[in-house]
C-alpha cells in the first residue's frame, strides 16, 4: 500500500494504480483495502478517467459499506 501511496505522491500515477491494485487483489480483507480501492479511484481521475474513477468509487461502496473511504467516495460520485 505504502508503495502506492509514494507513487501517488509523485504523480506517477499509472503505477500506483497498479500497485493499489495488488493490494485490493491481494489482501481484499486488509485494512488497507478500502484505502487502496480510494486512492486507486483518485489516481484514474488524475488521469482524466472519469469512468473508472466513477466506477472504482462504486466497486469501494460496494465492497466496503459503511467504512470512511466508502463515504468519501459517496461525495466524490455526488460532485461529478
Amino acid at each position: 500500500y505504502w508503495t502506492g501511496e509514494a507513487m501517488y505522491g509523485e504523480r506517477q500515477f499509472e503505477l500506483s494504480i497498479l500497485q493499489f491494485q495488488d493490494v485490493i487483489s491481494r489482501y481484499p480483507a486488509h485494512g488497507k483495502a478500502p484505502d487502496a480501492l480510494y486512492k486507486q479511484a483518485l489516481a484514474f481521475n488524475a488521469l482524466g478517467d472519469g469512468q473508472n474513477a466513477r466506477a472504482t468509487m462504486r466497486k469501494l461502496i460496494d465492497s466496503y459499506p459503511g467504512t470512511d473511504q466508502a463515504r468519501a467516495a459517496e461525495r466524490f460520485l455526488q460532485m461529478q
